[in-house]
């Protein structure tokens, strides 16, 4: 509800009463309180972008109300791995699609993946691109960047010429990590599995020496675990394992397998320690979505050393969906890493309830419905997920037993404190940034892609009839109320992306 603010301001309503009026109130919801992990029923003042007041009835006037009676006021959600494509990939998502699609699912802050094309891995694209951000975000904005690629002419990486073409480095890699460290980029993501610098990951010299200048740089690792391999190699396994009678999400599984990926991640941070002993430096690596244990016991063993810091993330997919759920439109299932068998998918809802995996991250990964309608091989992998973000995770996590402290925990306390935003955001204090959103619970319903602001109208989610309880209402973004009783109401925050040396004073 907006209070009739024009009117008011016409017969001097607000006259001599500055100090009482803020920008919007959020009247009678029920507040998460971070300190307790309980909610209470209260009133809060924004104000210039900033949560000013918390009180279980506040004496101002607001020039906006929000009704937020029977809802949950919770923090904004906070996305360390989303996909927002854009510049030549206008057709699967752009930054004002996939920011919006946030905004729906309750998301207030989204760090973006550097394998866009052309990649962001050279600073006159991120500049590029950071500007988009500023056009077009919904929503806080956070980039991560690529390694700086190797000239066409060089490249060892297979099938990479789409990435690198027209993107020649100007000086040494660790100059451009530099001046892309000072434009903002938050870390440097490592492709295992499909380099997009062009670089031969699998060469322990080459990724060593990468390490070293990432390191060197004051940059963390951001890495996707695997190995890489020649596309006709991994066609002839899928097609001999389909022969043997696996179905397409099972074979996939087998050519991604889990000791590719616990291997790969093994590896990387071996070298990553190697490269860093002795030099005083405590390097970052965080593993992408982590989706079985063997890769789980990689984290938990390298976590007990000392000087390296080891964090890891893991999807809602990997928590609730397995290859065994999906007896057709496999592809739109597709994804890296793959779906794994049911005890995986168990293993990890249990990692998350003790502890063992610090994050959840939606990997968001939008492709058009033609892309994902190819034959199995030839299907992108990834599919869209954050426009029922908080729906998915409180109606799935909280009907299987975590608390609500659980996942504000694990979606907005740490990766905040993860992306050094924890001074102000992730918790609704006085003083911190206004990033809130309202949920109530609903009759559930099947999710509906054509109902998603993505430009990825596709879910597996939608294939297996999945039906949610819980709807996003309300989203107040910096202060500016994006999404009112289910509806959009704001525009681009004209921001540029959150930087990393404004982050970490």
């Amino acid at each position: 509800m907006r209070a009739d603010y024009h009117h008011q301001l016409d017969r001097g309503y607000f006259q001599g009463r500055d100090e009482l009026l803020v920008d919007i109130i959020i009247k009678h919801g029920k507040i998460f309180e971070s300190s307790t992990g309980t909610t209470h029923k209260g009133d809060i003042g924004i104000k210039n972008g900033q949560i000013v007041s918390i009180a279980e009835e506040l004496p101002l006037d607001g020039k906006i109300i929000v009704d937020a009676s029977g809802k949950l006021v919770l923090p904004g959600f906070i996305d360390l791995h989303v996909h927002l494509r854009d510049m030549n990939q206008l057709s699967k998502e752009t930054i004002r699609t996939g920011t919006r699609a946030a905004i729906h699912g309750g998301v207030t802050t989204v760090f973006a993946m550097p394998n866009t094309d052309p990649p962001l891995n050279l600073h006159h694209v991120f500049d590029d691109y950071s500007r988009l951000v500023q056009e077009q975000a919904y929503c806080n904005v956070g980039l991560y960047c690529g390694y700086p690629p190797l000239p066409p002419s060089q490249s060892l990486g297979m099938g990479q010429q789409e990435f690198i073409q027209g993107n020649t480095l100007h000086g040494s890699p660790g100059e451009e990590l530099a001046m892309l460290k000072d434009k903002g980029a938050m870390a440097v993501k490592i492709y295992m599995e499909r380099s997009i610098s062009g670089h031969e990951w699998n060469d322990d010299a080459t990724l060593r020496s990468s390490l070293q200048e990432i390191i060197t740089a004051g940059l963390p690792v951001h890495v996707h675990p695997g190995l890489s391999r020649d596309g006709k190699r991994s066609k002839a396994d899928f097609d001999r394992m389909l022969d043997s009678g696996l179905n397409p999400l099972e074979a996939h599984d087998q050519v991604h397998s889990v000791n590719m990926e616990a291997e790969g991640l093994d590896r990387l941070l071996a070298l990553t320690f190697q490269v860093s002993e002795g030099t005083g430096i405590v390097p970052h690596v965080h593993a992408c979505h982590v989706s079985c244990k063997e890769a789980l016991e990689v984290v938990k063993r390298w976590k007990l050393r000392d000087g390296i810091n080891v964090s890891c993330e893991v999807t809602p997919h990997h928590l609730l969906l397995s290859h065994d759920m999906f007896k057709g439109d496999e592809t739109k299932a597709k994804v890296l890493q793959p779906l794994r068998e049911a005890t995986q998918r168990e293993c990890m809802t249990e990692a998350l309830r003790c502890g063992d995996l610090d994050i959840i991250a939606s990997d968001h990964a939008p492709h058009t419905l033609s892309e994902k309608l190819l034959p199995f091989t030839a299907a992108p992998s990834g599919f869209p997920s954050l426009d029922i973000y908080a729906p998915l995770l409180l109606d799935r996590l909280l009907g299987a037993g975590f608390t609500l402290a659980d996942i504000i925990t694990r979606c907005c306390i740490i990766p905040a404190t993860m992306a050094s935003l924890d001074h102000r955001k992730g918790r609704i204090i006085e003083g911190h940034d206004a990033d809130l959103i309202l949920v109530k619970q609903i009759e559930p319903r099947t999710v509906n892609p054509g109902m998603f602001e993505s430009k990825s109208h596709l879910s597996p989610y939608g294939v297996i009839g999945c039906k949610l309880g819980w709807q996003v209402t309300d989203v107040v973004v910096h202060g500016d109320l994006q999404l009112e009783s289910g509806a959009f109401t704001g525009q681009p925050l004209h921001k540029l992306p959150l930087h990393r040396k404004i982050v970490l004073e």
